[in-house]
């Protein structure tokens, strides 16, 4: 099943958050695009365009077969496709705003984020109509192959670099002698309670 969510762009990762009190925060700018297109799914959601049975069984034909193996799996696996249509090519980052966008649209649907196990993201050119366009596919199955996925198989290289034992992370440590730095994503998370 795949649903296609038409959005306005968000704001920019560079004004994304701030720093208030030493702790990164969201920018009201970001909270307020986060708060109406949570609230905007929410009504899709409540008035029953958009169910979360949908979302789970796919189309009518599909929900026999799709039905045991939703029983054996509460998991919803998703495949997102985001497609930025920009004034000009250079007008952003490519991935300026996905984690937002990625945030409130799993978020409305009761879908943990951590799901998502694949995503693309493309830039495409429109001067008179900038927008987002998400694309999102529930994965009837998935495997580190790629087996199921939105998108094509990986595809082979000429030349390939394993840089795994040459690229280091340097965790600083506080005076105390705890570990910080740059917090991870899920540190974040829990550290001001976003969802």
């Amino acid at each position: 099943m795949r649903i296609r969510f038409i959005l306005p762009l968000p704001p920019s990762v560079n004004h994304q958050y701030y720093l208030r009190n030493g702790l990164l925060t969201l920018s009201n700018d970001a909270q307020v695009y986060k708060r109406s297109l949570v609230r905007a799914l929410s009504k899709i959601k409540a008035s029953g365009e958009l169910s979360m049975t949908s979302i789970c069984m796919g189309s009518p034909n599909q929900q026999n077969e799709m039905e045991g193996w939703q029983k054996l799996r509460c998991k919803r696996l998703l495949s997102m496709h985001y497609e930025f249509f920009l004034r000009s090519i250079g007008a952003r980052d490519l991935d300026n705003g996905v984690k937002l966008v990625q945030d409130a649209i799993c978020e409305a649907l009761g879908i943990d984020d951590r799901d998502v196990v694949e995503i693309y993201m493309a830039k495409r050119v429109d001067k008179e109509n900038p927008r987002l366009v998400v694309t999102m596919k529930l994965l009837d199955f998935w495997d580190a192959t790629g087996e199921g996925s939105l998108f094509c198989q990986p595809e082979e290289c000429d030349t390939e670099f394993d840089l795994l034992s040459c690229v280091k992370r340097e965790l600083q440590k506080h005076a105390h002698g705890k570990q910080s730095g740059l917090s991870t994503l899920e540190e974040l998370i829990k550290r001001f309670n976003w969802e």
